[in-house]
């Protein structure tokens, strides 16, 4: 079982709690998902937790199992649990510190600077000049496969670089970069 000063939870279990803190009987909704496997599982981590308990359901609650009975159980959010979810709606809230994880969505598209004399910077190296690079000559400074080499021009552009590819009748095609974002400029 988990302290009280740290509660582990996961996406599903937080939105679980919020859910039930939002309800006036504080009912634990069950998720309309059609793998219901998984479910049981994280719903008795919350128990365990103390985050959640286990009630005779009323007319209105909806039942989560069957006691040995077979009378109807609700889950219903305890104090802890309220607790809990609010604190991980605050969270949710807060913006992020400079050491925390960037929200995947804002850097899509933002180059990162790679790591100083790594096998990416030397792409760039050689994608910045002005007559460009041909895939051997890339291959042939990283010793990478061909297929690895284009992987990771795809990754590039995915990162924010504008890889343009000259085709030539002689000798395959020339890679450039045509734009440098303004984070990978420092170099």
């Amino acid at each position: 079982m988990n302290s009280d000063s740290t509660i582990s939870l996961t996406h599903s279990q937080r939105a679980l709690l919020a859910d039930a803190a939002e309800r006036h009987d504080g009912a634990c909704g069950l998720p309309s998902r059609t793998n219901w496997r998984p479910v049981p599982k994280y719903l008795a981590s919350l128990i365990e937790q103390r985050l959640l308990r286990e009630v005779r359901a009323k007319a209105d609650m909806p039942a989560w199992r069957d006691d040995d009975n077979g009378r109807p159980l609700a889950l219903i959010i305890t104090k802890r649990g309220r607790d809990a979810a609010r604190v991980a709606a605050e969270q949710a809230s807060e913006p992020h510190d400079e050491g925390s994880r960037p929200d995947p969505k804002e850097s899509v598209n933002a180059a990162r600077q790679p790591r100083d004399g790594s096998k990416i910077a030397t792409v760039i190296m050689l994608l910045r000049r002005e007559t460009g690079v041909s895939l051997a000559d890339l291959v042939a400074a990283t010793g990478w496969l061909p297929h690895t080499t284009r992987a990771a021009l795809t990754g590039l552009r995915k990162r924010g670089h504008q890889v343009t590819r000259l085709r030539q009748y002689e000798g395959g095609s020339i890679y450039r970069i045509v734009n440098v974002p303004d984070q990978a400029v420092a170099a």
